[in-house]
């Protein structure tokens, strides 16, 4: 997924950011199998091989883990 510069998803666009599935991503993925994007351009990604949901925002350009990354489990800080 490519995001342009002006915080809009353009189809041919030359330059943009990688957000997430490659090698040079902002959000590094194991497995990913979801992909959301909100109302304000946020984008939250589930990653089954690593057991976590991570958030990007467009405002402050931050990776955020929001729930998860501690390995399967039934523990508040990990996913099933």
């Amino acid at each position: 997924m490519v995001r342009s510069s002006h915080n809009k998803m353009q189809k041919d666009s030359k330059e943009g950011i990688v957000i997430a599935g490659g090698p040079d991503a902002l959000i590094e993925t194991d497995y990913a199998e979801g992909l959301f994007v909100n109302h304000l351009g946020e984008i939250f990604v589930a990653d089954n091989g690593e057991r976590k949901i991570t958030c990007w925002s467009p405002e402050s350009k931050n990776v955020d883990v929001i729930v998860g990354g501690n390995g399967k489990g039934y523990q508040p800080n990990q996913l099933n």
